[in-house]
């Protein structure tokens, strides 16, 4: 088919009363852009999809907003780019969130195949007319975009980059500051460091204290991405604090990010600070706090949280413990904490790679031995006994661990008598 027929087709499925027509044409648009040559595609199709933004819903704008950059080499490449921006510009200032978010995507992928001086000369003017838009839904799209523009642009008129970024990270709109924050990583890991520290880190400080929850809930993912590019006695500095008193937040939601992310946190500090000093504050969002879900995304790092201590620290401080978490509850009375147990539970054997043969035997057997007489929980530790079959040895597994198996061999629950069949 001629390149004018294809283009044809595609306005007529696009003027489609049919939904579908128009989601199936917008998907195929750089099919018919190379159908349609470089020349074509820039002066007929490029401006007719500038056109018809305003006329199509938010699922189709979605699916141009995600077609727009397959079209960069039917168009001639790089160097031709920049037509591509005035109808991601527009579909960045939509009100539909996944649209503008799409736009974003696109934008930032376009300006990767841009030369500097394109991004310079087209994305920068971009970025700041979106960052001073009056309506907040372009100012939210220019948060994404800072990144892809601050490497290319001169050492001159960076400080004039940052200070538009911190505009809209002190923006009086939430979502705006939402916005800057969540993109604040991405903008950390193209900047100068030394800039990281005296301009990034103050305000990542202020957002990480915002009134608004929604805000807040980023810093612990932002902390962790932005500590990659810091030692660990820049990010003891800078954010040990900040760490440390996530564990006293008034939100759940916070604290729970706080114990998913613990062992990254810790493990970016140390040796500044031993990471064995943080199985008080480990122990603290597995034990004490009050929130169930806190506890619970305590438990599931316990794995990886002991495997980066000694086992002098596990023995004295985490074993003891365990063993009174996993503790059943009285006959008749359910568990409060069962989904901590059933963490435990899953995780425990994998101890054993730290304390040894004397240490398994010793400590880790008596924490086994209460999971094993627990009909809901054997089959868990059973599964994943391979570390302590390797701590113990053959002969440490025939005279301590095996004996423990053998006496559940008449297991009246098939499933618990598979697990110890397959176990043996």
């Amino acid at each position: 088919m001629a390149g004018v027929d294809a283009f044809a087709l595609l306005v007529e499925e696009l003027k489609s009363e049919e939904i579908t027509d128009q989601l199936t044409a917008a998907k195929k648009i750089s099919t018919i852009a190379l159908g349609m040559g470089a020349e074509k595609s820039k002066s007929q199709l490029v401006p007719y999809l500038l056109q018809i933004i305003e006329t199509h819903t938010d699922e189709v704008l979605h699916a141009v907003a995600e077609s727009i950059p397959s079209l960069i080499p039917a168009i001639g490449g790089g160097d031709s780019a920049h037509v591509l921006l005035p109808s991601l510009e527009a579909l960045a200032e939509k009100d539909e969130t996944i649209v503008r978010t799409k736009a974003v995507a696109s934008l930032v992928t376009v300006a990767a195949a841009m030369g500097d001086e394109r991004v310079q000369n087209e994305m920068l003017p971009l970025v700041k007319r979106l960052a001073g838009g009056e309506n907040f839904p372009s100012r939210i799209s220019a948060a994404g975009l800072f990144a892809s523009v601050y490497p290319s642009s001169p050492p001159a008129l960076r400080p004039t980059l940052r200070k538009q970024y911190e505009t809209l990270a002190k923006d009086e709109m939430p979502m705006v500051r939402s916005a800057a924050f969540s993109h604040m990583p991405a903008l950390a890991k193209v900047m100068e460091k030394d800039v990281l520290v005296s301009e990034l880190v103050p305000l990542f400080n202020e957002l990480s204290t915002d009134l608004q929850e929604s805000v807040r809930e980023m810093a612990v993912a932002n902390v962790v991405a932005m500590v990659q590019r810091l030692t660990p006695d820049e990010a003891l500095k800078l954010f040990g604090a900040f760490s440390d008193n996530l564990q006293e937040d008034r939100s759940a939601a916070i604290r729970v990010l706080k114990a998913q992310h613990f062992v990254s946190l810790a493990a970016a500090m140390n040796p500044a600070r031993p990471i064995r000093e943080q199985a008080g504050p480990y122990l603290q969002l597995l034990v004490q706090d009050n929130d169930l879900d806190v506890r619970t995304a305590a438990a599931k790092n316990l794995a990886d949280f002991c495997a980066r201590l000694d086992a002098g620290t596990l023995q004295s401080q985490i074993i003891p413990v365990l063993q009174d978490l996993s503790q059943p509850p009285p006959p008749g009375e359910m568990s409060l904490s069962q989904a901590v147990r059933e963490h435990i539970a899953e995780h425990v054997c994998t101890l054993a790679a730290v304390l040894g043969r004397e240490g398994t035997s010793n400590d880790l057997m008596r924490l086994l031995r209460i999971f094993l007489g627990d009909d809901e929980l054997k089959a868990k530790v059973l599964a994943t006994v391979d570390p302590v079959v390797e701590a113990l040895g053959g002969e440490g597994t025939q005279s301590v661990l095996l004996p423990e198996v053998i006496k559940m061999k008449d297991d009246p629950l098939w499933r618990g008598g598979l697990s110890i069949v397959q176990t043996l």
